[in-house]
């Protein structure tokens, strides 16, 4: 090959491995700063101690990985020992692959537990235009009704303009 035409391969490729280095680099102080916060919060609130067991509601969206992501990080660096369990509430709705989700958390090594019921029917029925993340974000929360015990539950929710993260006593 030619000088001319390599020197032309490498400056093409020159403004994407600048691009990626510094999405790399953003996305890095963007999991710094999540991770800070969230230490702080849990920090000021006292919200985790040891022994804890910690029910982080999974929806399958990308909220609910994001805070999973985070806690674990929290986990690993924490100077309490605390155990986390991803809770999915499966609403059988039509077309959603029910695999993803038991097979993602495999692959991480997180305990977890699929609570099936379709509440996606329900919904439907009783309110046409009513969104079914409200209700698995219920029945997520609820979960202690079906024997399991936590410390503490987490959920995350995303609305078109704002995501919220919730962890409150109960179980």
């Amino acid at each position: 090959m030619n000088a001319s035409v390599e020197n032309t391969w490498i400056e093409a490729e020159a403004p994407d491995a600048a691009k990626a280095a510094k999405i790399e680099r953003e996305t890095h102080k963007l999991e710094k700063r999540l991770c800070r916060q969230v230490g702080q919060a849990i920090s000021d609130f006292n919200m985790i101690e040891a022994g804890d067991r910690i029910m982080v509601c999974m929806s399958g969206g990308k909220d609910s990985y994001g805070m999973l992501d985070i806690l674990m990080k929290m986990k690993a660096r924490a100077p309490v020992d605390f155990t986390l369990v991803a809770v999915n509430l499966d609403q059988k709705q039509p077309g959603f692959p029910a695999e993803v989700l038991p097979n993602y958390l495999q692959a991480l090594g997180v305990e977890f537990h699929i609570e099936t019921q379709d509440t996606y029917s329900i919904v439907r029925t009783r309110s046409p235009k009513a969104r079914p993340c409200a209700a698995s974000a219920r029945a997520c929360a609820g979960a202690s009704s079906t024997g399991w015990h936590a410390s503490w539950g987490a959920t995350s929710s995303h609305s078109a303009t704002t995501a919220t993260t919730c962890c409150r006593p109960s179980f």
